[in-house]
């Protein structure tokens, strides 16, 4: 009896070992925080879906577009109920299609007529809006107003047009076939303000009035609006290309104060400046801003052919001050809280690398993973902020403790994080959605 109970515990301990490597497997078991294994919560209203894209989380919901069944629609997740939500149903009927809210939206139809729609009523806003890849319109980040171009590339006019009001705005005439094609990209919002700049050479105010002219090559706000800072366009111009963009390598980054219109040369690198992938960069508070620099390789037909990036400039506002922070050899980096960098490379195999401004502490995570795109490689807000490393969700404070929070075994496809629900929101390469409810660290 003895060897026949002996045989049947052996035999149980095989079937529970068998068990847990089965659900091991299994990637919705996987999951999640070894300290809670029930910890991370898949959302079942997306099962059947063949994409999911995230494009913003906002006040405890997380907003996406998605395919299913050979359909492309907006959704909207609740993060507390996971109510899931279908909106603008018609979006893929038009060329360019921009949700303000899950009742109103801003689109251009194939024929390019530009309208505005809140709720069943629909008003036509103007035609003829076209561009090079996709229509010139351009939302404010507040979804008040919309800035566009009517008419071809040969002859198109600049339009200012508020939702709130009855016909838009004439700014510019004639434009040209330069700004025209550039204009994603040469002409953009301010953060908060409604002004705008156009075609990196003349700012406008809230109600498109002409403001004040820049020399730029590459221009970017403020993060409160107070500034600008920008390349100033050197006086012996020698035009380059990036992709269809035909710009200038300048030596002068400027700053320029809005109210006092007060502008200034804060650094100067006789190699050249030049702004292909966001070079340029502010600190979210607005008390720094920085750019990368390195060496620019030009192909002999006129085209950057790449930059060996170097070090980073540093500028802090209230000191007036700049430091070089070297051996920052990344093609994409942004500025984290207002004492580090952190810089990786895209479109190639690189680390990860937190690099104190200030001070000597940098630390390398081998394994980076792209979140989303506009967050690239870190989620951060005031406190504290997000990276994934090869498996390993970590969370970093503003003074440097950091600690493991989730282990993700299986492909991330995009990274989330909602602070009203203190809740992170993981898609997966197999197309499913995962909720992870963050717990409030301890204060030290």
């Amino acid at each position: 009896m003895k060897k026949s109970n002996g045989f049947f515990n052996v035999m149980v301990l095989i079937y529970i070992v068998l068990l847990l490597v089965a659900c091991n497997d299994n990637p919705d078991n996987h999951s999640d925080n070894k300290e809670n294994p029930t910890a991370l919560q898949k959302v079942e209203g997306v099962k059947g879906f063949s994409t999911i894209n995230g494009y913003k989380v906002e006040e405890g919901k997380f907003y996406f577009s998605a395919t299913k069944k050979n359909e492309w629609n907006f959704y909207s997740l609740d993060l507390e109920t996971q109510v899931l939500e279908k909106s603008h149903e018609e979006a893929g009927e038009y060329d360019l299609y921009i949700p303000i809210e899950e009742e109103s939206a801003v689109y251009v139809d194939l024929e390019g007529q530009l309208f505005y729609r809140v709720g069943e009523e629909e008003k036509k806003i103007d035609e003829e809006i076209v561009g090079l890849h996709r229509p010139n319109l351009l939302i404010s980040p507040n979804k008040t107003a919309v800035l566009y171009t009517k008419g071809s590339r040969e002859k198109a006019d600049l339009y200012l047009y508020y939702l709130d009001q009855d016909q838009s705005k004439l700014i510019k005439e004639n434009i040209g076939e330069d700004a025209f094609q550039t204009f994603s990209f040469t002409t953009q919002w301010s953060h908060k303000t409604n002004y705008f700049i156009f075609y990196n050479s003349e700012i406008y105010d809230d109600e498109g009035k002409y403001y004040s002219t820049l020399e730029a090559t590459t221009a970017k706000w403020a993060p409160d609006d107070k500034y600008i800072v920008y390349i100033r366009k050197p006086q012996e111009k020698e035009e380059v290309l990036i992709g269809d963009w035909r710009t200038y390598i300048g030596t002068e980054l400027a700053l320029l104060q809005i109210e006092e219109k007060e502008d200034k040369t804060i650094y100067e690198n006789p190699m050249g400046l030049v702004d292909p992938i966001d070079s340029i960069q502010w600190s979210k508070d607005a008390s720094k801003v920085s750019i990368s620099t390195g060496e620019i390789i030009k192909a002999p037909h006129g085209e950057i052919e790449a930059v060996k990036y170097q070090e980073v400039f540093v500028y802090n506002l209230d000191s007036e001050k700049g430091i070089l922070v070297e051996n920052m050899p990344y093609n994409y980096y942004e500025i984290l809280f207002d004492n580090y960098l952190y810089g990786s490379s895209l479109g190639k195999r690189d680390a990860l690398e937190l690099v104190e401004i200030y001070g000597k502490d940098r630390k390398v995570y081998e394994n980076p993973v792209l979140l989303n795109s506009q967050d690239m490689f870190v989620i951060s807000h005031e406190k504290e902020a997000f990276f994934l490393d090869g498996e390993k969700l970590i969370r970093r404070s503003r003074e440097g403790k950091e600690e493991v929070v989730l282990s993700i075994p299986w492909e991330v496809n995009e990274i989330y994080f909602d602070k009203k629900t203190k809740k992170i929101i993981i898609t997966s390469r197999e197309v499913a959605l995962y909720l992870f409810k963050l717990e409030e660290r301890e204060e030290s």
